[in-house]
């Protein structure tokens, strides 16, 4: 399997399992503490500001770390694929 293919799929895999993990821990929480599912949604990405808020009121184990590692094997992959071609 070529590199550029294994870290894509990495990176979806990675992405996914941060989505999940940020809805499970954080999203739906922060929703039913009235934060809005924009700004909820924003702590997928960043923890500053309400994030950290909403993460200590909720408990919440989330990471955004994890998203910006999916998101960076997803890119590396995608351009090792477009420069192989």
């Amino acid at each position: 399997m070529k590199l550029g293919s294994l870290l894509f799929k990495a990176g979806v895999l990675v992405t996914l399992v941060a989505v999940v993990w940020w809805g499970l821990t954080f999203g739906q929480k922060a929703v039913e503490l009235g934060a809005g599912f924009n700004k909820a949604l924003t702590c997928l990405y960043s923890n500053g500001g309400l994030c950290s808020l909403a993460g200590g009121l909720t408990g919440s184990t989330y990471e955004p770390v994890a998203f910006w590692v999916g998101v960076g094997l997803l890119a590396v992959g995608l351009v090792l694929g477009f420069l192989k071609r």
